[in-house]
Order: structure tokens, then C-alpha cells, then sequence
């Protein structure tokens, strides 16, 4: 060959390779302005829907539906969302901190093994609804704190942040949630508790109150019953111990029946678990069970089951104390500590409500008693409480507010079952009195009323402020309460709507005092509110004489005589009569004014009022009560009362001085 043709061959060459190398070079340096620092992963702002683990021996599934992460594989089981969401923001973080091209590798002569990649430690598929992405993870790098990854797609080998390798899972139970119940509490609607030796218990919640349908009906522990329901769906697996074939089955099966198949059995919850031969080593076959706990959720017609087994108990010092328990729509084993299940050895005794009335004071807006033709009728209006039957008064609002308060603090006891009831409704045949607690508003100034109640039984009705309006003739939910006996630390009570027997302590009864229906008790103790600068003149009469004032614009005059007026003496007298209070209320509509010293009384003190002329009230004082008191009435009005001595003496004082 020709030197020339040499020549030009070899330039030929190096024009060839420069046109390669500028090539190679401006695209890698694209490359790495378009990618390097860039995310490894971006998703759909939707977030990622599946997503999926292989490692070694495991192989973890996941998908997310209605916001909830959910095992797929190896088992079907919900998953631990916090974790899963934990491995996606740990992933969103990741960057491409370096890139290798399958060229560059060619010319380093390097292959895919050479970065783990050949055969992956780890395979993740990441599924984001719009595209699928799977990645593959080889060996960490020998400098730089990278690790090797590669999409399946690509022929890129990309390093990126070594947390990736710390993101796979141990086992597959790091991802399960441990909660052993799904939901919330706040949707449970019924409970059925089968306990070995222990009898069946079924709750049910029905306008917002639970209530015990078995083995007695009544009201349930509102709080002991969602502290029990707190605990159950807070309760978690200390450890899985096997996952049957028949989880997929359970949960199709409970999608069936809530959609409405699944047969016409509503209480119908998965797959059979009696007579399979891998429960018995646990005790978790339907009859060898410690307990099953049915749980049904609002709108479900399949129960949630968890089923209790055996006790762990190997004799081990490392033995743990728990016992095995299953779910059976999920049909998974695993371990629980029984400290965490009160349903295991709560009593029905337990489950009772012992808050007789379940009212808070302030809910409580009429007081009702009867007996036989005498009643006694309060309504909280806007002014405050009020008598309005058989006399329209102002109530004594801390009077009527201790008697509320004491009947809403009503706790039973307990409760009386087997040969004591024959007793217990032998006395209440006959009872003290009958409180009504009804759930109604009255309507007007009061719509509430007691049950038809017997000659000589007292009936006590508290309406309560967010009901509707009750039913006064009707039984009601009518409480009997009975006798107390000389003795004998408690007295028998009974609803008319249900069956049981309470047994109250008998200082429940000291809140309905001696005779509860007597309008005194409860009146204001205010019996006369006269506007001082109302009263235009005085008239003071006792021990034969009287002396008549009348008001001269600020200051009083004696009328008929010259003598100065006792000015601080009538400004005594008007001070107390702008709210002259009693001791006590002792006699409504008295018969014999004269016993009382009444009659005609040893002082009167009248007021002459501004406005219509003759309009007056008058104040009579009448004989001492001991030593602190006398009896007053004020004319025209129906109560004899009680007034501290100290404030008879200054209204009997002369309005001037005499002789």
C-alpha cells in the first residue's frame, strides 16, 4: 500500500473516532445534566397503589384500597400502613448519584454481575396505576457509600443511596398490622361473647346507648363497655404463627355477605373453623375455644371472630404467658397476652349499668312527684326552676339542684337474681315510692308526667332536655323503690321495663327527705320583693297602737302627728322587705292562724305601694319559735313561715320615738 493511501486512511480513522468520541461525550454529558441528582423514583400523584418485595426466600405483596394497605402475599392479611408508607418516603428520596451506561461498561469491560446485578439480591415492582416499574438491587459499591440498582427496562446501572437495602423487611410480619381487629370502636353495633363455662352474653347498641340483650336485658356499662371495645381493637399480636389456606376464602366470603350474599344466615362469619385438624393443637376449634368474640360492625352482616385458644405455657423461662387466638375471617394464628382482653373475664354482673338514672344534672329540666291525690310539679323555665303544680312559686333553686343532684347520683349496688327475688318483689308490692325517668322535653310550661300510680304510691319524674316529649299516663320506665327496714344497708328497686332487681343503697333515699311531695321544701325562700322606692307609705301596728310614715320625696313623715321620723328605722324596714327572706317555710294553707300567733299577730307592718291606689302588703308577726325565730305571714298569701328574730325586731321598731 501507497504511503498516501496510508495516510489517509489513518486520518480517516481519527476523523471516525472523534466524530464518536464528541458523540459519546456530549450525550453522556446530557445525560448526566438530565439525570444525575434527579429522583430514582417518580410516581403518579395519586401515589403508589401495589408494590411488591422479593428477597432471598421472601416475597412480600401489597395493594392499597379505600386508603388501607393490604398483604397480598405471602399472606392475605391488612397491612401495617404506617411502614409501607414509611418504605414509600424513604423511596421517594432516592436519587441517581451516578449512572453507567451499557457502553461505558463495554468499554470498562464490565458486565452486569459485576455490580450484583446479574442475579439481584432484591427485585422491587412499584405500581402507581399509570405504569408498572421494576427494580432490580445489586451490591453495595466500593466507594461513595452507593448502592448498584437497575431498572428491568433500562440498560442503565444507576447508584444510588445505600437506605434502599435497609429498606427490606426482615420477614413478612414486620409489615402486617398487628392490630388483631379492623375498624374502629366507635362502629361496633353488637357484641356475642361465648366463653367456655362462662354462659353467652350478647350487647347491642341501639340509639346510640349499648344495651345487654343476654343473658338479662338492660341497660349495659356505657363506659366499661367502650373501654372494653378500646382494648379490643388496640390489642395486637405479639407473634404470627402460621397462616392457613382458607384466609382468602374468609375474606371473600365476608365481601360476599356484605354485599348481601353469603346466604340467609346473618350471622353467618367465614369459614368453618370446627373439625379442622390444624386448630387443635391451639385450642381454637369452635368447641374447644376458651372464647369466641363476635363483632359486628355498622352495616355489616358478617361478625368479625376472633377466637381464643390454649395458653402458650411451655414450662420455658422463656415462655412469654400469652395464648393463641385467630381471627376467623382471616384465619391467621397468632399469639396475644390475655392482660389485654378484659372480655376473657369480665362478669354479666360486670356489664350492668349501675348509674340508676344515666342522666348528668344539667340534662334534667322537670321534676315530678305524686301521691295519691297530692302532686308536686317542677319545671326549669328561663327564669330558672319553678314550682307550677299544685302553686305556682319560685323554687328554691338550690333545693331543687340538691334533689337533682342526689337522683341523678342513684348507683345500684347490685343486682338480685335466684331465691332472693321472690323476696325482693314481695317488698316492692308495696313501695316507698316509684321514680320515672323520662326521656322527653316538656312542652309549655311542663309536659311531663308519672305513670298511673297506685293509691299511696309516690311517683317522681325527671324529664331530660334532648328527648322527645313523654308520655305522663303511661308505665313508662317507672322505677319501684322499696321500704327501708331497720337494719338492713339497702332497699330493692325494679324498672317496669325489665325484669331486674336492683338492690340500693338505703342513703340513696336521704335526697327524697321526709316527705318530698311538700311544696315547702322546695319554695324560695323569698317571700316578699318589694322595690324600696315603690313604697310610699308605712303603717306599724302593735301593742294597741299605730304609727303611720309617708314618704316626703327623700326623706319620711309622720302622718297625723308632729314627731320626728326615725329615718334609719324606716331605711332598716325597707332594706329587709326588698327581699325578705325565711328560715323556713312551715305551713301551707294553715286552718288555725291563732296557734302560730297570727291572730291577729303582734306586730303588722303594711306597705302602701305607688301605682293603683289601696294596693299593700302586710307582714304580721306572730309567736317566738324558740329563741332565733317567730313565726310571719304575709297577708293574703297561703305559708306561714319562720323569721330570724334579728330581722323581726328591727321591722317591729318604731317609726319614732315614744314616751
Amino acid at each position: 500500500m501507497k504511503l498516501k493511501t496510508t495516510l489517509i486512511l489513518i486520518m480517516a480513522v481519527c476523523v471516525v473516532g472523534a466524530g464518536l468520541w464528541l458523540s459519546e461525550h456530549g450525550e453522556r454529558a446530557e445525560r448526566k445534566a438530565l439525570q444525575l441528582g434527579s429522583p430514582l423514583l417518580v410516581w403518579h400523584p395519586d401515589g403508589v397503589v401495589a408494590l411488591s418485595i422479593q428477597a432471598g426466600d421472601l416475597r412480600v405483596g401489597l395493594t392499597k384500597q379505600d386508603d388501607q394497605w393490604y398483604l397480598q402475599a405471602p399472606v392475605r392479611a391488612r397491612a401495617d400502613g404506617g411502614q409501607v408508607e414509611r418504605i414509600l418516603s424513604v423511596l421517594e428520596t432516592l436519587t441517581r448519584e451516578e449512572i453507567i451506561t451499557p457502553a461505558q461498561r463495554t468499554q470498562r469491560g464490565v458486565g452486569l454481575a459485576d455490580y450484583g446485578l446479574a442475579a439481584p439480591w432484591a427485585r422491587w415492582t412499584i405500581d402507581d396505576g399509570a405504569q408498572q416499574r421494576e427494580l432490580l438491587v445489586g451490591q453495595k459499591a466500593p466507594l461513595g457509600g452507593l448502592l448498584y440498582v437497575k431498572f428491568a427496562r433500562s440498560g442503565d446501572v444507576i447508584g444510588t443511596g445505600e437506605a434502599l437495602r435497609g429498606l427490606v423487611p426482615a420477614s413478612v410480619d414486620v409489615l402486617r398490622d398487628a392490630h388483631v381487629m379492623g375498624g374502629t370502636p366507635e362502629r361496633v353495633s353488637r357484641v356475642e361473647l361465648h366463653r367456655a363455662g362462662r354462659g353467652f352474653v350478647r350487647l347491642a347498641r341501639e340509639d346510640g346507648v349499648w344495651l345487654l340483650r343476654q343473658p338479662v336485658a338492660g341497660r349495659a356499662d356505657e363506659g366499661l363497655v367502650r373501654h372494653l371495645l378500646d382494648q379490643l381493637f388496640a390489642m395486637e399480636a405479639v407473634r404470627f404463627v402460621s397462616d392457613g389456606e382458607g384466609a382468602e376464602e374468609g375474606v371473600q366470603a365476608k365481601a360476599t355477605a356484605k354485599a348481601g350474599g353469603g346466604g340467609s344466615d346473618p350471622g353467618y362469619s367465614g369459614p368453618a373453623t370446627g373439625g379442622d385438624p390444624r386448630l387443635e393443637p391451639y385450642g381454637l376449634a369452635v368447641d374447644e375455644a376458651a372464647a369466641r368474640i363476635q363483632v359486628w360492625l355498622d352495616g355489616d352482616l358478617v361478625a368479625y371472630e376472633l377466637v381464643v385458644g390454649k395458653s402458650t405455657d411451655t414450662g420455658a423461662e422463656t415462655d412469654d404467658g400469652t395464648v393463641y387466638a385467630m381471627r376467623r375471617d382471616v384465619d391467621s394464628i397468632y399469639t396475644i397476652q390475655p392482660t389485654q382482653l378484659e372480655w376473657l373475664v369480665v362478669s354479666e354482673d360486670d356489664l350492668r349499668e349501675r348509674d340508676v338514672f344515666g342522666l348528668a344534672p344539667d340534662a334534667v329540666n322537670s321534676i315530678r312527684l305524686r301521691q295519691w291525690d297530692r302532686k308536686l310539679e317542677m319545671a326549669r323555665e328561663v327564669t330558672g326552676w319553678n314550682l307550677v303544680d299544685p302553686v305556682r312559686w319560685r323554687a328554691d333553686q338550690q333545693a331543687v339542684a340538691d334533689l337533682v343532684q342526689g337522683l341523678t347520683q342513684w348507683r345500684t349496688l347490685a343486682f338480685v337474681d335466684g331465691e332472693e327475688t321472690n323476696s325482693a318483689l314481695a317488698a316492692l308490692a308495696d313501695p316507698l315510692c316509684v321514680v320515672r325517668l323520662d326521656t322527653g322535653v316538656p312542652t309549655g310550661v311542663l309536659a311531663v308526667g308519672a305513670p298511673g300510680a297506685a293509691p299511696g304510691i309516690a311517683t317522681i319524674s325527671i324529664a331530660a332536655a334532648e328527648a322527645a316529649a313523654p308520655n305522663w299516663t303511661g308505665d313508662g320506665d317507672a322505677l319501684s323503690v322499696g321500704v327501708a327496714t331497720d337494719g338492713v344497708d339497702a332497699v330493692y328497686a325494679r324498672f317496669a321495663s325489665s325484669p331486674e332487681i336492683r338492690r340500693l343503697p338505703v342513703s340513696a333515699l336521704q335526697v327524697l327527705g321526709i316527705d318530698p311531695l311538700d311544696p315547702l321544701v322546695f319554695r324560695d325562700r323569698t317571700m316578699l320583693a318589694v322595690p324600696m322606692e315603690s313604697v310610699q307609705r308605712l303603717v306599724l301596728e302593735k301593742a294597741g297602737t299605730t304609727q303611720t310614715v309617708v314618704r316626703a320625696g327623700d326623706t319620711w313623715r309622720a302622718l297625723g302627728v308632729s314627731n320626728a321620723v326615725a329615718q334609719d328605722v324606716v331605711s332598716d324596714a325597707l332594706f329587709f322587705v326588698s327581699n325578705l327572706r325565711a328560715l323556713r317555710a312551715e305551713v301551707l294553707n294553715p286552718t288555725n292562724l291563732t296557734v302560730y300567733g297570727l291572730e291577729p299577730g303582734t306586730v303588722v307592718l303594711t306597705l302602701g305601694l305607688s301605682g293603683e291606689a289601696g294596693i299593700q302588703k302586710s307582714i304580721v308577726l306572730g309567736a317566738p319559735v324558740r329563741t332565733d325565730s317567730c313565726y310571719a305571714m304575709v297577708k293574703g298569701h297561703d305559708v306561714v313561715f319562720t323569721l330570724s328574730s334579728v330581722v323581726a325586731e328591727l321591722l317591729g321598731r318604731d317609726l319614732w320615738p315614744t314616751p
